[in-house]
């Protein structure tokens, strides 16, 4: 029996993302609305088809807004990576109008030829980046292996350069530790400091170094919680 009241932790961060369904149904209406939005403008010369290129637009750009929201989440917020992206999203509704327009003939053509060309691009985009992630955990996951786990100081929360409101913030954090040959190193990495679970001076944060070279701080993975 305890003989002291229980104290109620504060909430950690939400690290949840949009669901798999949310995401391709925002992928699937801006698709939808570029391909409605390239049969109208390619029949621009009659007025009546502004009415399938007008309304679509806004739709098309709320789109971009929310997958570009959910990736800076992940950024910022320290949340999962999402399947869909501004540059998914991009490239999903420039495919879709480029097809559309490039047999349309005339300036459509042109304008659709373009389009298959950005396409294009920010597919290749994806892949090199993909590659590039899958490449750092390969990396990550061989140092974690091979690396040397020790207790780390926070020496500076990085919370005194920002004003005091109940927002998250990317502060740069000062952390303390002792290598494996007794001598003392400081790291400066940037993470989610959250109002209501902050990491504060003095705070203990566990630290992997390599210990064929503790003082590159490339190989140095500091461990905050809710974010490495």
């Amino acid at each position: 029996m305890s003989t002291s009241p229980p104290v109620r932790r504060p909430p950690g961060p939400d690290r949840s993302a949009p669901s798999l369904r949310k995401q391709f149904v925002v992928l699937a209406l801006g698709t939808a609305c570029a391909g409605v939005m390239a049969i109208s403008g390619a029949r621009i010369a009659r007025p009546i088809w502004l009415l399938g290129l007008i309304p679509p637009l806004p739709l098309l750009f709320l789109g971009l807004l929310g997958t570009t929201a959910w990736r800076m989440h992940t950024a910022i917020g320290g949340r999962v990576r999402t399947a869909v992206g501004p540059v998914e999203y991009l490239a999903c509704t420039t495919l879709a109008a480029g097809v559309l327009l490039i047999g349309a003939g005339g300036v459509s053509n042109v304008v659709g030829r373009v389009l298959l060309s950005l396409t294009a691009l920010m597919v290749i985009t994806l892949v090199i980046s993909t590659v590039a992630r899958a490449r750092r955990r390969s990396e990550a996951a061989a140092l974690r292996a091979r690396s040397v786990r020790v207790s780390g100081t926070v020496t500076d929360d990085g919370l005194d350069r920002f004003p005091r409101t109940p927002s998250p913030k990317l502060a740069t954090v000062t952390v303390r530790f002792t290598d494996d040959r007794g001598v003392a190193r400081w790291v400066s990495p940037t993470t989610p400091q959250y109002p209501a679970r902050p990491f504060r001076v003095g705070d203990q944060v566990p630290v992997w170094f390599d210990p064929d070279d503790p003082g590159d701080v490339s190989r140095i993975v500091v461990e905050f919680g809710h974010a490495r």
